[in-house]
């Protein structure tokens, strides 16, 4: 599973994508996958606020699935931030999408360093504090990485 953390790694795999890569499974381009990633680091940084999509219990359930176990992000879930469709591309290519992931990580690292009892919304879980997304990270990440035959 990918660490994002260990920030060469995840560089090294990360600039292995290339705008023609085609996905094993899903809708997503690679730069979607990495524009949607990019959402998701803001999401879990406070930059972007977003709702929970589920109730408390719902969330509780799913967290103790996905966060509190080995269980992997299943192939073709659909997420509660882009729905059926593909989100419009905000970056002009692939590298300047990987640029902002990057800043975004950065963000992210400092935010918690500055804000450790910081804790914000994921869609489907609810509140979620550091440790649980760096986990939720880790596996969306890899995840994604997959989609496009990356090993992880």
């Amino acid at each position: 599973m990918i660490n994002i953390s260990d920030r060469d790694t995840l560089r090294t795999i990360l600039h292995q994508l290339t705008p023609s890569a085609n996905a094993l499974w899903g809708k997503m381009s690679p730069q979607h996958a990495i524009e949607h990633l990019t959402i998701s680091i803001q999401v879990s940084a406070g930059k972007k606020t977003v709702e929970q999509a589920t109730t408390r219990e719902e969330g509780e359930k799913i967290k103790s699935k996905l966060i509190f176990s080995d269980m992997a992000i299943p192939q073709g879930i659909i997420s509660p931030l882009v729905g059926e469709g593909l989100a419009e591309l905000k970056y002009n290519s692939l590298v300047e999408a990987l640029t902002q992931l990057e800043l975004e990580l950065d963000y992210f690292e400092n935010h918690y360093t500055e804000n450790p009892d910081a804790m914000h919304v994921q869609p489907r879980m609810g509140l979620l504090n550091h440790d649980e997304w760096m986990t939720m990270h880790n596996k969306h990440f890899t995840h994604h990485l997959k989609q496009f035959g990356l090993d992880t």
